[in-house]
C-alpha cells in the first residue's frame, strides 16, 4: 500500500470515495521479454450460483446495492501495446446496471467500472430469460480474464 485517502464521512451530498495506490505482485505475468498478460483485472458477478440448477422452485430476489464506481490504472513499460483492447460495455437491465470502459494511453491501461444492482424479482418461470443474460456475462468474463500486452 503506497497511499490511502478517504472522502468525507459526513458530507452526504458528495459520493464517498476511497482512493488507493497499491503495488500488486504477480497480477501481471511476464511471459517473455515481448509479452505480458494481465489476469483478472475486471471482476463481476456472473450469477453462476443462481443459474447452476436446471430448475428453480422459488423466485430470485435482487436487493438494491449502492452504486459503485472504480477506476484501476495499470502502468506498463514503454513500448508495449494491448493485443486487443476490450470493448466498452453499457448494460442496463431490470436487475443490474453496469458500464465498463477501457483506455490505453501512454503505456497506461485505465479500466473504469460503474455498477449497481437493482431491486427486482425473477419468478421461476422467468429464470430461463435470466440464464441467457447470465451466460452472456459469463462469456464476457472469460474474454476479459486475460488481457495480452505485446512489445511494439
Amino acid at each position: 500500500l503506497h497511499e490511502l485517502n478517504f472522502g468525507s464521512f459526513t458530507d452526504k451530498e458528495k459520493p464517498f470515495k476511497v482512493n488507493l495506490k497499491v503495488k500488486i505482485k504477480n497480477h501481471i505475468q511476464k511471459l517473455d521479454d515481448d509479452m505480458m498478460v494481465l489476469t483478472g483485472a475486471v471482476g463481476m458477478d456472473t450469477f453462476r450460483d443462481i443459474t447452476a440448477a436446471r430448475k428453480r422452485e422459488y423466485p430470485v430476489v435482487f436487493h438494491p446495492s449502492l452504486h459503485s464506481e472504480s477506476m484501476d490504472r495499470y502502468i506498463f513499460p514503454s513500448g508495449f501495446r494491448i493485443r486487443k483492447i476490450p470493448q466498452a460495455l453499457t448494460l442496463d437491465t431490470p436487475f443490474i446496471y453496469r458500464a465498463e470502459n477501457f483506455v490505453f494511453q501512454d503505456s497506461t491501461l485505465t479500466i473504469s467500472v460503474s455498477h449497481k444492482e437493482k431491486e427486482h424479482k425473477i419468478s421461476a418461470e422467468q429464470i430461463d430469460e435470466f440464464k441467457r443474460h447470465a451466460v452472456e456475462m459469463q462469456k464476457r468474463e472469460l474474454k476479459l480474464k486475460n488481457i495480452v500486452f505485446e512489445k511494439k
